[in-house]
């Protein structure tokens, strides 16, 4: 069963400028998160953005056989950044 932790830090309203990602994950290579990650880059401090960034990395990590695959999530407004964490688990064929 796959989980998808959200962690959102509280920040302040108002227009922002697109945050940058930080990522962190051993499967999927950083292009590919960043283009998953595009909606929610240009939405910083929107939790339902993140939230659906969360579940499609889980579930692209799962079609490539990490079912037990985890991912968090979170927004550092101080940094202007959102930083993203997978956990793989293990590949089952």
């Amino acid at each position: 069963m796959a989980v998808a932790v959200l962690g959102v830090l509280a920040g302040g309203g108002g227009a922002r400028a697109a945050a940058r990602l930080e990522y962190r994950g051993t499967v999927l290579q950083r292009r590919e998160v960043e283009s998953f990650a595009t909606p929610a880059l240009r939405a910083p401090g929107d939790s339902t953005a993140l939230a659906a960034l969360l579940g499609v990395l889980v579930t692209r990590l799962q079609e490539l056989g990490h079912l037990e695959a985890r991912a968090q999530a979170g927004w550092d407004t101080g940094r202007g950044a959102l930083w993203l964490e997978t956990r793989e688990g293990p590949l089952f064929r």
